[in-house]
Order: C-alpha cells, then structure tokens, then sequence
C-alpha cells in the first residue's frame, strides 16, 4: 500500500470515528432523556428505565449510522442489516444493564454515575461492531 493510500484511509477513518462520536452523543442524549423521564418523571426502577433508555438510543443511533456516518449503499437487504445491528445492541444492551446492576446494586453506586460508566464502556464495543459488522 502507497504511503498517500494509506493516509487516506487514515483520515476517512479519523473522519468516520468523528461522526460516530457525533452520532453517539445525540443517541446517548436521547438515550438519557429517556432514562431521566423513566426514573425520576414515571419512577420506574432502574434498570428497566436503562432498558427503555437503550432503545430509544438505539433508535436514533441506526438512523444516524446508515445515512450519515457510513452512508450504507450496500446491496446487503435492510433486514439483515437491521438484525445484525438490533444484535449489537442486543450485546451492547446486557453488558450495559449487567454493568449498571453491578455498579448499582452491588457497588452501591448512584444511578447516574452507574449509567454514565456503562455507557462509556459500551461506546467502544458498539463502534467496533457497527464498523466491522453491521457497515462494512
């Protein structure tokens, strides 16, 4: 590979981690508001309120993926993409709520700092498998 091909696909990768990071903050702000609305607003419990916050972040998420971040022109049928993706939130939701019962229930930490922490861990693990996964 030329040394030019390769800082292209450096800076398309750069520029591809910068939209996603985008994408990931309107998901978790929508992904929040939610999880506010639940706990505090309708005094659901915390990790279903996590749950119902998940799937509106998710949501926004794909929308945002597919036309933005990767602008998707596979041949690939949307239902098989759609499941691939509702699989990695499916991941990314249980080791959030996993994580989020550890730091809550078994750590005795508040719920939002808890939240905060799982969602930061599980940002990583959904950029991986959506670049390589989902929208490759």
């Amino acid at each position: 590979m030329s040394r030019t091909h390769s800082l292209k696909i450096k800076v398309k990768s750069k520029k591809t981690a910068i939209k996603y990071a985008f994408n990931s903050l309107v998901a978790t702000t929508a992904d929040f508001m939610v999880f506010l609305v639940a706990l505090n607003g309708l005094q659901i419990e915390t990790v279903i309120a996590t749950l119902m916050g998940n799937t509106a972040g998710a949501t926004v998420s794909y929308s945002i993926l597919h036309q933005w971040v990767f602008k998707h022109k596979s041949e690939q049928k949307i239902r098989v993409r759609i499941a691939k993706f509702a699989v990695g939130v499916a991941i990314s939701m249980l080791s959030n709520m996993l994580l989020v019962s550890l730091l809550h229930y078994l750590l005795g930490w508040a719920p939002w700092p808890a939240r905060i922490a799982a969602a930061v861990g599980a940002w990583s693990l959904g950029y991986w498998f959506n670049k390589k996964i989902v929208f490759k």
